[in-house]
């Protein structure tokens, strides 16, 4: 008994050491809600972004409509004026042409040739900006000139009903049209084949003479000198696409184009110099269409073309 009574106090005193180091413990243990948590939640809040930023395209709000009478002064006056490449005229004697053409298809199969091209005619008259609505603006107005109603061009008559004439008249133009194309393509055949004698002619041409000649045509040009430039020569290209394309305004003046041969009215635009001429051409300037309203022609038949009537205009 007195052994047993000797160990109580030591079981006690570790008994009480080990109380004292599990309080310490759970006092200095982090709780869920403490003080670290609450600066967490804080900085998160901190870092939490203002707002989105979203990027849109400007959106281009498509200008007025253009008037029919002026889509016509701009585009398709220059051809129908004068029946070029066998385009109806835009007076009261071209009527029945018109009418031929309303009687295979109506108002809508014309508006669809003037939107896709025809012949020597180029998609939507050579403007790519023209809307379908504009085009048909455009049709109607040159209709409603020759004295045909648009209400009554709008359906397409039967077949069956037709005059005899109208149908004669529409086979005759329908074989013009044909040999007009056949004959489009041969030309431009054989501008291609021209074109290439004298892309080879100038690659045998000896390095020296190029070269005299291009420094002759930059100094003629920077000078402004109206004189001839020798390296500026009438071509066989120049003159076939001129007489294909070019001739119709140019020969008789149409929409204020010069006429060849006139030196008084080409001068001040030789004076602005022959690269200017040949941008004006490829491009279009007013009321000439680019490219003469032929996209089918080569920048060099365009301009060889320019060439060719400047020498005749000096």
């Amino acid at each position: 008994m007195s052994g047993s009574h000797d160990k109580l106090p030591k079981f006690f005193w570790v008994q009480l050491v080990a109380a004292a180091i599990i309080g310490v413990i759970w006092l200095f243990t982090p709780t869920p809600g403490g003080h670290e948590a609450e600066v967490d939640t804080t900085m998160a809040n901190a870092l939490k972004p203002i707002g989105n930023v979203a990027l849109a395209k400007p959106v281009t709000e498509p200008g007025p409509p253009r008037s029919g009478d002026a889509i016509v002064d701009k585009n398709c006056k220059v051809c129908h004026s004068i029946g070029l490449a066998n385009a109806p005229k835009l007076d009261a004697a071209a009527k029945a042409d018109w009418e031929a053409r309303l009687a295979v298809g109506g108002l809508d199969a014309v508006v669809a040739s003037a939107i896709k091209g025809k012949g020597g005619m180029p998609p939507r008259g050579g403007d790519p900006t023209l809307t379908d609505d504009e085009i048909t603006a455009a049709i109607q107005q040159m209709l409603t000139g020759v004295g045909i109603e648009t209400a009554e061009a709008s359906e397409a008559k039967p077949a069956t009903e037709q005059p005899a004439a109208i149908v004669e008249e529409t086979v005759v133009a329908v074989k013009e049209a044909a040999k007009v194309e056949v004959a489009e393509v041969k030309e431009e055949t054989e501008v291609k084949i021209e074109a290439l004698e004298k892309a080879k002619e100038e690659i045998v041409k000896p390095a020296v003479v190029v070269k005299a000649a291009a420094t002759e045509v930059a100094v003629t040009e920077k000078a402004g000198v109206n004189a001839k430039p020798a390296a500026l020569v009438a071509t066989k290209l120049g003159e076939s696409t001129y007489k294909s394309s070019c001739f119709a305004c140019h020969d008789s003046g149409v929409a204020n184009s010069p006429k060849m041969g006139d030196k008084a009215v080409w001068a001040p635009r030789i004076a602005a110099g022959i690269s200017a001429l040949h941008t004006n051409a490829i491009q279009g300037k007013g009321a000439m269409p680019g490219k003469g309203g032929n996209p089918a022609l080569s920048d060099q038949a365009v301009q060889e073309a320019v060439n060719f009537m400047v020498i005749n205009s000096q």
